[in-house]
């Protein structure tokens, strides 16, 4: 969805049994202007949705709940509230930056434990399990699903390169909730080296985007990531940011273009060291992975 009416048109073509909205957030805003305007957009799934239906509602998202006001059909929340149908505790991040967690629905629980990284996969899990629930799938098979789930390529994806460095590849896109996701993932995680960020810049954020990036710049400091590198202006910005917060600036590069990246990455990396690599998909950071795996 970038412009309103889209999912409108969709609903009318796919008809469809479930309805489900991950969250809403501030993405798209430069055609969409303002997370309310999003709201509303996101919210014709739930509007388009027929009585005998199901709308699938994030419980802990505040906007969701908003729009789901809007829907004929009958409802399910998920989320980590219990007050939720289909629920989340007992949530515990490992050392790996993996999750586990118990799963409770209304015909049982189960234990889990995810190999997809950040804990806001359990927020993606619980969604996926409520889907699986409303389509009466036996809490083992959900179980089962959700620990066998690997991620899609460039969706912080591990990959050890031969001299010991690990690259977690997220970059299939970016927005400021994604991004914040991801560097709070690395920051989590028990690593034997160091940590290190590198971002391109988040498109399509509008009036917002230089607040977005300062923002994102100054998480980096305050989660005492080692290095961060980046390519594009906004992510200039908040490499300023990160110095203005307190991070050193000889610990804060750019690059002019994906392969120049590439090579000053190479020259400071040491096995052990983690590097998280995420930029909007115009950005093309999959380039610096692959100039890093060549």
């Amino acid at each position: 969805m970038s412009f309103p009416g889209e999912i409108t048109r969709l609903c009318h073509i796919a008809d469809p049994d479930l309805g489900l909205i991950t969250n809403i957030g501030p993405a798209h805003l430069e055609s969409m202007k303002n997370v309310a305007a999003i709201a509303v957009a996101k919210g014709e799934l739930f509007a388009g949705l027929r009585p005998d239906a199901t709308a699938l509602v994030n419980i802990d998202d505040h906007e969701v709940m908003g729009q789901a006001a809007r829907t004929r059909a009958r409802q399910i929340t998920y989320g980590t509230s219990s007050k939720a149908e289909i629920r989340a505790d007992r949530i515990e991040v490992l050392t790996d930056g993996r999750s586990q967690f118990r799963l409770g629905t209304p015909s049982g629980s189960a234990e889990i434990k995810l190999s997809v990284l950040g804990r806001h996969n359990v927020s993606n899990a619980l969604a996926a399990a409520a889907a699986g629930y409303c389509l009466d799938m036996p809490v083992e098979d959900i179980q089962a699903g959700l620990e066998s789930y690997r991620p899609f390529s460039r969706r912080m994806e591990l990959i050890t390169l031969p001299e010991g460095p690990v690259v977690i590849d997220d970059t299939y896109n970016a927005n400021p909730i994604s991004t914040t996701a991801a560097i709070e993932t690395l920051a989590a995680m028990t690593v034997p080296g160091r940590r290190i960020v590198v971002l391109g810049d988040m498109l399509e954020l509008g009036s917002e985007a230089e607040a977005a990036h300062q923002a994102i710049g100054r998480l980096v400091a305050a989660l005492k990531i080692d290095y961060y590198f980046f390519y594009g202006s906004l992510s200039g910005m908040a490499g300023a940011a990160a110095v203005a917060a307190g991070m050193d600036q000889g610990r804060v590069t750019g690059g002019d273009d994906h392969q120049h990246l590439a090579a000053a990455i190479r020259t400071l990396v040491n096995q052990g060291d983690y590097i998280l690599i995420k930029g909007s998909r115009g950005m093309t950071m999959d380039k610096v992975v692959s100039g890093l795996i060549s």
